[in-house]
This record gives structure tokens, C-alpha cells and sequence, in this order.
């Protein structure tokens, strides 16, 4: 369930990447590797 939901995420974020400008897409997918390991811990 959790690796599915982070695969979802992921997906997002990278089509984020291509729309977005540098600097907020690495913010974006910094944060999202936070969330992700976060999740992990408590999953």
C-alpha cells in the first residue's frame, strides 16, 4: 500500500518537473523525499 501510494507521488512530482521552473521543482521533489522517508518510518 505504502510503495503504491509513494509510486503515485513520485509519478506527480516528476510530471511536476517538467512544468515546473529549477529551482521550486527541486523544492517540490526535496520536500517529496522528506514526506517519503517519513512515511517510511511510520508506515
Amino acid at each position: 500500500m505504502t510503495e503504491d501510494v509513494i509510486r503515485i507521488a513520485a509519478d506527480a512530482v516528476s510530471d511536476l518537473l517538467f512544468d515546473a521552473d529549477d529551482e521550486m521543482a527541486y523544492k517540490l521533489f526535496a520536500s517529496f523525499i522528506v514526506s517519503a522517508k517519513v512515511a517510511t518510518v511510520f508506515a
